[in-house]
């Protein structure tokens, strides 16, 4: 492009001020999300990952991977993402950058730009891989698991190397340093170093952003499929946390990536890759949110520093009537349930005649785990049996 006067050159040099600013503000921003995310998460961190470690079998290959998935995505992440921070702030990068064109220049800058593309990309497969681990659970045990997995890894592979392929062909977009009387930040900005992928291949440069939307919205997919009330005849508290959490992480990454597919398309170079910087971020803290979210809701009450939220379905004190069962001759049979705390449980069982009168009942309280004790009576008090049995 030729610049046929000051002003043209001025409009270019404060059009580069503003990336440089844009850059840098949401790089730190989205820094800034993922430290307090896990500050926040700290604690429950301790309590539900670092102590069942020690608990983990050699063997259990699964729980291993998963485990060694949440340490990267918990810690390699940010650690690799304040490197992405220096290279906004340094002043340290060189004028010279080479054209896409041309191999014969390669600077510090173009250097970077190859490492902070990798660690995009398997920071986004890593979370990807722990939301697979999800759906693997929710559909076992059905004829259509080996279809559910096989797609979403089908998808994820063809993630890994269309991105592998367009970082090979990569480039670094330098901004100089900003003089005063251009920018009025100027004396906060610095040479800044960011990639941008070859615009010869524009056409399908976005695809680094919309194929883990695709896989996002796959996973969402096959989560409502199995978890929906009306596909359950009683939804329970861990299908209900399932899809909550997945509507959640769903909403939230949905829009940063369908943001960054049209900025990768559309956008001018120096901002065009400028959302993949938060969308990193805001994935890890989300995956990273609803795996501690899960374990607390379902946890015991000795596994946090703080009493975890009831998993039980009924509410304290509550006693619950099911419909009549039809027994043999004539009989109806009758239940109720009432739970007064987390240690003591009771059951009591009817039994009717036709006539709807009470023959006998049978009351089950257990006191301590694994020990029910069972009383037996008539209606007309005329015999009582007590057991206990081990279960």
């Amino acid at each position: 492009m030729l610049l046929n006067s000051p002003a043209d050159v001025a409009d270019v040099a404060f059009g580069q001020a503003t990336d440089v600013v844009f850059t840098n503000k949401v790089g730190l921003a989205s820094f800034c999300v993922l430290i307090w995310d896990h500050a926040a998460t700290f604690d429950e961190e301790i309590f539900l990952i670092w102590r069942c470690i020690p608990q983990i079998n050699r063997k259990e290959y699964r729980k291993i991977a998963f485990v060694a998935l949440f340490m990267f995505n918990r810690y390699i992440v940010p650690l690799s993402f304040i490197v992405n921070l220096v290279a906004y702030f340094s002043t340290s990068w060189t004028v010279e950058v080479r054209a896409f064109s041309s191999r014969s220049h390669c600077t510090d800058c173009d250097q970077f730009v190859v490492y902070e593309g990798i660690m995009t990309m398997v920071g986004v497969a890593v979370a990807d891989l722990i939301m697979l681990n999800r759906v693997e659970a929710l559909w076992s045990g059905t004829k259509y698991c080996r279809h559910a997995v096989g797609g979403l890894l089908s998808i994820w592979m063809i993630f890994v190397v269309v991105n592998s392929w367009l970082l090979v062909h990569a480039g670094a977009v330098y901004h100089p340093p900003i003089q005063s009387s251009i920018h009025p930040d100027a004396g906060l900005l610095a040479p800044s170093c960011t990639m941008v992928f070859d615009s010869q291949y524009g056409y399908i440069a976005p695809a680094s952003a919309w194929l883990p939307l695709l896989y996002d919205t796959v996973v969402i997919i096959l989560t409502v499929i199995r978890t929906w009330p009306s596909r359950r005849a009683s939804i329970d508290t861990v299908a209900r946390e399932l899809l909550r959490e997945g509507i959640l992480y769903y909403g939230v990454v949905f829009g940063v990536t369908f943001a960054l597919t049209f900025m990768i398309a559309f956008a001018r170079v120096g901002i065009q890759n400028i959302c993949a910087q938060l969308e990193l971020c805001l994935t890890a803290a989300m995956v990273s949110r609803i795996t501690l979210g899960l374990k607390r809701r379902f946890s015991k009450l000795d596994d946090t520093p703080y009493q975890a939220t009831p998993i039980s379905t009924l509410d304290w004190h509550a006693v619950t009537r099911p419909p009549r069962v039809m027994l043999g001759n004539g009989r109806v049979h009758f239940v109720e349930h009432a739970q007064e705390d987390m240690s003591v449980s009771a059951v009591t069982s009817l039994d009717a005649n036709e006539e709807g009168e009470a023959t006998a009942a049978a009351i089950g309280i257990e006191r301590d785990p694994g020990i029910i004790e069972i009383t037996v009576a008539d209606v007309g008090n005329r015999k009582k049996e007590s057991s206990e049995s081990q279960v």
